[in-house]
């Protein structure tokens, strides 16, 4: 009886000694998967980080491309209406010139 004492509980020492080996390495590969899990969490955190700051970055570029565009033609719009207001003066004087001719002639 005495040994069937010591075989059973070997055995139970031999599940014992199974069972906190398996608690071991559920605890490990738990750990694992934490440390994985917040890996992904940085990394996911990093990249949409970088998009925001690409995505900014990008308007800003475009806003600048359009202010560009919209200054050149500004100095366009404004260029042609000098031009046309030192026409329109040089027809003014044009005028002037010939009613004045003409006032002279007339006289």
């Amino acid at each position: 009886m005495h040994e069937e004492k010591s075989n059973f509980m070997e055995t139970i020492d031999s599940i014992r000694s199974a069972e906190q080996e398996a608690d071991k390495i559920v605890k490990e590969a738990k750990e694992k998967a934490d440390e994985i899990l917040r890996k992904a969490k940085e990394n996911i955190s990093k990249m949409k980080t970088e998009t925001e700051e690409n995505c900014v970055s990008l308007k800003n570029s475009r806003l600048q491309n359009g202010r560009s565009a919209i200054e050149k033609e500004v100095e366009s719009v404004i260029k042609k209406a000098r031009q046309e207001a030192d026409g329109l003066k040089s027809k003014k004087l044009l005028d002037k010139e010939l009613s004045d001719i003409l006032k002279s002639i007339l006289e």
